[in-house]
């Protein structure tokens, strides 16, 4: 089968599970009654309230990004509004892709239609197929890190864990949390949910907006944000390796590397790319989602290209420097890269989950894995490469392992 073929196939199934209007929808119908009426019309009613909903955004993003985006790109606000309507309401996506992808950039709108965008019930209903009972481990946070703990592969160390107010486990002797720079986090969240970084100093902890808490008003804080989610796990806070600190004011780095076991060799496992997070200003993380910057790196020599954030930062969408410490990014090295790959390639021969996104850090202490990701999103190559996933390794191998799955 040709790499085309392969993509298509892919796309294909892609395309499934994105949003269908009303008129997409009919032949799921059985035959004309009542019931089937009743159908059409909740689907009408949904599918104008997509509209109005998404309409309406997109005219906010226009007004919040289109005076820079004018100005910086040479898109008209015409060009900008029928490419947010096309994109909105026929690829159909969410306006807020615009920018994720840069599709404001001639060269990347050209490729419009071939960006993948959302994946995710796909490579959840992939995973369920293959290693189910690796979901809970991949998913949970504190499960995560006791089975790299059981396999003494580094990973920050938990400190408690707490659900609905109650704290179901400990790790410390100190009362009522250790005085230490702690890393609150959801148990279950991604993209950065709920990660809150307290740094101590003379009996107190600070947040990232300088706010002093007592130990015990830390514990109450976590115990909050526990009734509201699925869980808080707190960990010992990571600290960039002195060779990292240079690309950042002071926020955790991590690498999103994913890789792919071999359907050629089960026992080989393959990187398929590679970006680098910084956190931008104070920020207590390095999430694309949450304003950080997101950089491709180039997994045989480790240089990085330039930084693309969500939001403008300097009315700047990409960055050649780090704007807070002014460190050049694009054409340097990043320190430890080829230590780090090896790292993480040892790190997924201990899991049978397919494909998975790693988030690796260099600490003080070496390479640290804080966590892997089921959902890993095309967002990770599509963004920093401004390239769609088709132009990877991915959609042969996922193909080749359906196929073998298929076969057996």
């Amino acid at each position: 089968m040709s790499n085309d073929k392969y993509w298509e196939k892919y796309l294909e199934r892609v395309k499934k599970t994105r949003r269908h209007y009303f008129f997409q929808k009919m032949h799921l119908l059985d035959g004309l009654s009542i019931q089937s009426l009743s159908k059409v019309l909740g689907w009408i009613k949904a599918d104008l309230a997509y509209v109005t909903k998404w309409g309406l955004n997109i005219l906010l993003q226009i007004r919040a990004y289109g005076n820079l985006i004018q100005r910086e790109y040479g898109t008209s606000y015409a060009q900008q509004w029928l490419r947010l309507m096309y994109l909105t309401f026929v690829v159909p996506s969410i306006p807020k892709h615009y920018r994720t992808r840069l599709l404001f950039k001639q060269r990347n709108w050209e490729m419009a239609d071939d960006f993948v965008l959302f994946h995710g019930r796909v490579q959840y209903d992939f995973v369920n197929r293959t290693s189910a009972d690796e979901i809970e481990i991949l998913r949970n946070k504190f499960k995560f890190c006791q089975y790299c703990d059981e396999l003494n592969i580094p990973c920050a160390d938990v400190v408690a864990v707490y659900k609905q107010g109650e704290q179901i486990y400990q790790n410390f002797d100190e009362y009522p949390v250790p005085a230490t720079d702690l890393f609150a986090k959801d148990l279950y969240g991604v993209a950065g949910d709920g990660a809150k970084k307290f740094t101590y100093k003379d009996g107190f902890y600070s947040d990232s907006s300088g706010k002093q808490y007592s130990s015990d008003q830390v514990i109450q804080l976590i115990k909050t944000g526990s009734e509201k989610n699925s869980g808080v796990l707190v960990q010992k806070a990571l600290e960039n390796h002195s060779s990292w600190k240079k690309f950042t004011s002071g926020g955790l780095i991590t690498c999103r590397i994913v890789t792919a076991i071999n359907p050629g060799d089960e026992h080989s496992i393959i990187p398929m790319f590679s970006a680098v997070r910084m956190p931008l200003g104070n920020s207590d993380t390095d999430n694309y989602s949450k304003g950080g910057l997101i950089i491709p790196i180039d997994q045989q020599t480790g240089i990085m290209g330039s930084g693309v954030t969500l939001k403008p930062y300097d009315d700047k969408f990409e960055l050649s420097k780090h704007p807070n410490t002014m460190q050049q990014i694009e054409g340097e090295s990043l320190p430890h890269w080829k230590e780090i790959l090896e790292f993480t390639l040892d790190l997924h021969s201990n899991f049978q989950t397919i494909f998975i996104g790693w988030d690796i850090s260099f600490t003080t202490e070496g390479c640290c894995v804080v966590e892997g990701n089921i959902g890993w999103a095309s967002c990770s190559y599509e963004i920093p490469f401004q390239d769609s996933l088709k132009n990877t390794i991915y959609p042969e191998l996922f193909e080749k392992w359906m196929d073998k799955i298929g076969a057996v």
